[in-house]
């Protein structure tokens, strides 16, 4: 059957981020055809452009500052990938250009092929957690199930930034979610079950915002959702009860999460806090490694208070030292978004990243004044992308490199669709209802 450039571009969308459980190279070349495509329909004039003036001139002048403080960085290679970060900002922009030009479409057959695939991806992860092994014969490492990522330890945090882009996705092509009730609650069973047992802390506990965020948002999914969440503590009793599974997730999420807060000890059996005599203990903001990071990240920007050390400049700076900094710990990167911007942005990166959580609260606030004189469907594009933005910019969370490709290519769908879905605010007069 003959596919429209339209119906290969909705692909296109949803592949892209879907690709992510590949290799970033793999998201990269769709990103490319999906870029080609959509500047070859606005120069045919298939397409028009719509885009909002005064985000298009702050994102462009963010992204000035990253190209220029790129140029700070000694290392080529750290460098090239700084200046490289300009093609994510095009791609915001073809985003918002596809999205105003496929409104009001419906598409169940795209769907279900995007459907497969994820349900794939979800039940190859408890393949593994069951059996050690998954269908490509991965298997598990440092006690984690990892599904198809093999030894990259991302299945939990993948799981939940893709399940808000494909929910949005499914409301934007006009799903019928009442029709469809057993499968929403399968899709969320699932998607619950497997970022558990994927053992990925910070994953979990923003599944949990993800969770409130919907059931204070969106009432009509509550009964979904407490029923997807009744399977899951249902599952997670058999799982105790009867050992099944070759990983413990209960005791990596809370037990270890617990130990490296209060760096105690846990006896697996008594549950008694161990404290060996004269031993100092001190509490941690998620665990010592994490801290050290964070103070590393701190002693940079206070040295480097109004550019930061650069683009990438914190993995710069622990290279110079051999990975072996006197104050902190050092890696590839802070491991916190807004730490990062600060280390390596500076204060000016600090201020633009102070407009956007600005923006990002005045916008809420809006929606929730204008809730009701929105449809259905609005108020559930925007709450999508409202929790969409908040699990994956939340600033007291680890989180992952801010400029690699990966979690880039999350940040901004992300930011995508809640532009898209806030411009129905504007559009609204009280003295109209």
């Amino acid at each position: 059957m003959f596919i429209t450039e339209d119906k290969f571009l909705k692909v296109l969308f949803v592949l892209i981020p879907l690709s992510l459980s590949l290799s970033t190279f793999t998201a990269e070349i769709f990103s490319l055809i999906f870029t080609a495509l959509v500047l070859s329909l606005i120069i045919r004039k298939k397409y028009f452009v719509h885009l909002d003036k005064n985000i298009f001139i702050f994102l462009s002048l963010f992204h000035i500052f990253i190209f220029m403080s790129a140029s700070l960085n000694t290392y080529p290679d750290l460098m090239f990938k700084g200046f490289g970060y300009a093609r994510f900002l095009l791609l915001f922009f073809i985003l918002i250009v596809f999205f105003n030009n496929n409104q009001n479409t419906k598409d169940n057959q795209i769907l279900k092929i995007i459907f497969i695939l994820f349900f794939i991806i979800l039940l190859d992860a408890i393949i593994q957690f069951i059996n050690g092994k998954n269908i490509l014969g991965f298997e598990i490492i440092y006690n984690r199930v990892s599904g198809i990522f093999g030894d990259e330890l991302i299945l939990g945090s993948f799981v939940l930034r893709f399940l808000p882009i494909l929910l949005w996705f499914m409301a934007y092509l006009n799903f019928d979610f009442k029709k469809n009730n057993l499968f929403i609650i399968i899709l969320f069973f699932l998607s619950f079950f497997v970022i558990f047992v994927s053992g990925g802390r910070t994953s979990f506990f923003l599944t949990i915002f993800f969770i409130i965020s919907l059931l204070i948002f969106l009432p009509y999914l509550r009964k979904k959702i407490i029923i997807s969440l009744l399977l899951f503590f249902i599952s997670i009793l058999l799982i105790k009860s009867f050992n099944i599974g070759k990983t413990n997730p209960t005791n990596r999420i809370f037990l270890k999460t617990y130990n490296q807060i209060t760096d105690h000890k846990f006896h697996n059996q008594k549950h008694n806090i161990a404290q060996e005599k004269n031993q100092k203990y001190n509490l941690y903001f998620f665990s010592k490694e994490y801290e050290n990071h964070y103070k590393l990240a701190i002693y940079l920007f206070k040295n480097n208070f109004v550019k930061g050390v650069g683009t990438r400049g914190f993995r710069s700076y622990c290279r110079e030292y051999g990975y072996d900094s006197k104050v902190g710990y050092c890696s590839t990167h802070p491991h916190n978004t807004f730490l990062q911007i600060a280390s390596e942005l500076g204060l000016i990166g600090v201020s633009f990243y102070l407009m956007c959580l600005i923006f990002f609260l005045n916008q809420c606030l809006q929606f929730l004044k204008k809730r009701d004189m929105l449809k259905k469907k609005e108020v559930f594009l925007i709450s999508i992308s409202i929790s969409s933005v908040i699990i994956n910019f939340f600033p007291l969370s680890p989180s992952s490199n801010f400029f690699g490709g990966w979690s880039s290519y999350f940040y901004y769908f992300t930011l995508a669709m809640f532009i898209f879905s806030i411009s129905n605010l504007k559009h609204i007069k009280r003295n109209k209802f």
